[in-house]
């Protein structure tokens, strides 16, 4: 009986200990206050190993007004006991929910996402093309004011919509130390004119989705329209319009922004996908289709349903093949084929699968894209024909370590800094009602963050603030004097966080 007791009072001492120690622990973390954009935790728990923060993010939208959306950052015990400041990998877009941010804390990340509130929709997915960039980008400006974030250290991950949105943010935001896009959509000018086309014979809208001939294919359709049903939010038309030969569907594309995105890219994408073909990428390693196997009217050609002229090169086209490698993997032993019965939930997923693969990648290349050649696709099939188990593991870990290159800092990536600085972004694509569409956070956190990204690249290295020294210098835009320094930045910052009163 006696040892039961002590038994018992050991536990209870535990709890309460751990239970302090969460206090402690969850009190890291902070809600800002006094100025526009702060952003305040609404919900902190523990998970394990794993220490996690709601948070309530106001961001402009597209129109400009004021919108609120919610983010989530997830850190592993050890790491915030460290000391030290934590690397960030933020997940973009789509939700990363604590068992998928479990692999990425547990190798010394605090990974940043959206929390999507599907419960009762009052934070619902945003559009991707329209509110979600927005919101991204004020979720990203937070992590990078929260005290215990490495600020230099950040990579973007995303896949399909997300990829589309890990590139948009390694676009916009500096520094970028990498960025991994799984099969991202890179061009919208073909993606949305590829889903307009092939609606009739998918059976789209009427046919529900496990009736359909190509069952994914018909069920994400509705993104081309003007409102979603699935979602109460709009679709890409209700943003930017149905004119698919408008240069809007180019400039909210990445290939309109190659030249912002100066950090090492590790793409895949598969020969396989229905969703985002391949084409869009690169015109080598055609994959024909047996048309025997789809709908008569099915088309998928890029030239021929790319109706915007600039948007009709692929992106090996633009970055050039001197900066990109493809890498064409083969099937590998024990993969399982996805069948239509499955797909539509007549049947079990098959169990089991090949061994995961390192995603192959080459150091001297900025771009890399990693092609799982699969064959053709399948009329049910989604982004990958078959059940793959590849990730990008080292090229991650290897720019989590590495120092941030000199070159990260390129004339045309220090005017977009400077242009958030100035709160007067180029190139930004026309909205539906004919305005332009919004792509600023807060003006006063806008500068604040390009001026912090400026110094914590200048403070790499004294090659670092020299190169920032003398491309500021060559550049056109000068809000910091006709010449800028460390020292220069330093003041810019101190008086830009004692106007936030922080």
């Amino acid at each position: 009986m006696l040892g039961r007791t002590l038994i018992l009072l050991i536990a209870v001492v535990a709890a309460l200990a751990a239970a302090e120690s969460d206090v402690e622990v969850l009190d890291m973390l902070c809600s800002e206050s006094g100025f526009e954009g702060a952003v305040t935790v609404a919900t902190s728990g523990t998970d394990g190993d794993l220490v996690y923060w709601t948070v309530n993010v106001p961001y402009l939208d597209i129109d400009g007004a004021p919108k609120m959306g919610q983010g989530r950052l997830i850190v592993r015990r050890k790491e915030l006991a460290s000391g030290h400041c934590v690397p960030l990998f933020f997940h973009c877009h789509y939700e990363k929910h604590l068992g998928g941010a479990r692999k990425w804390c547990r190798r010394g990340w605090a990974v940043a996402t959206v929390h999507v509130g599907f419960e009762d929709g009052e934070y619902p997915l945003e559009t991707s093309v329209g509110d979600s960039v927005n919101l991204n980008k004020a979720i990203v400006q937070w992590a990078r004011r929260v005290p215990f974030v490495d600020r230099a250290r950040v990579h973007m991950d995303g896949a399909s919509q997300g990829g589309f949105m890990a590139l948009t943010m390694a676009a916009e935001n500096f520094p970028v130390a990498a960025c991994t896009a799984d099969v991202p959509v890179i061009n919208w000018a073909f993606s949305l004119s590829y889903a307009e086309a092939n609606k009739p014979v998918s059976g789209y809208p009427g046919t529900p989705p496990a009736e359909s001939p190509m069952p994914i294919l018909r069920a994400v359709s509705e993104l081309a329209d003007e409102k979603m049903h699935s979602i109460p939010v709009l679709g890409c038309y209700g943003v930017f319009g149905a004119d698919l030969t408008s240069d809007a569907w180019y400039l909210v594309s990445p290939i309109s922004f190659v030249d912002l995105i100066t950090c090492p890219v590790l793409i895949q994408v598969a020969t396989g996908d229905m969703l985002v073909p391949h084409s869009q990428v690169t015109s080598r390693f055609p994959r024909p289709i047996d048309p025997e196997l789809f709908p008569k009217g099915y088309q998928r050609d890029f030239a021929s349903l790319t109706l915007n002229e600039k948007a009709r090169r692929t992106l090996e086209e633009i970055v050039g093949g001197d900066n990109i490698r493809f890498h064409l993997l083969p099937l590998p032993e024990g993969i399982h084929e996805f069948t239509r019965a499955a797909i539509v939930g007549q049947a079990p997923m098959p169990k089991g699968g090949p061994e995961n693969i390192d995603r192959p990648w080459d150091p001297t290349r900025q771009w890399n894209v990693a092609i799982f050649d699969e064959g053709p696709p399948l009329p049910h099939s989604g982004h990958t024909r078959y059940s793959w188990a590849c990730s990008p593991d080292g090229f991650v870990a290897t720019y989590k370590q590495a120092p941030l290159p000199v070159d990260l800092l390129t004339p045309s990536k220090l005017d977009r800094v400077l242009q958030r600085y100035m709160g007067e972004l180029a190139n930004v694509p026309m909205l539906a009602d004919g305005a332009p569409a919004n792509r600023l956070n807060y003006p006063r956190l806008e500068k604040l963050d390009a001026v912090t990204g400026l110094l914590d690249y200048a403070s790499t290295s004294r090659a670092h603030a020299k190169h920032l020294a003398r491309v500021y210098r060559k550049g056109r835009r000068k809000p910091f004097g006709h010449r800028t320094s460390v020292g220069e930045l330093c003041r810019v910052r101190e008086r830009l966080l004692l106007a936030l009163g922080a």
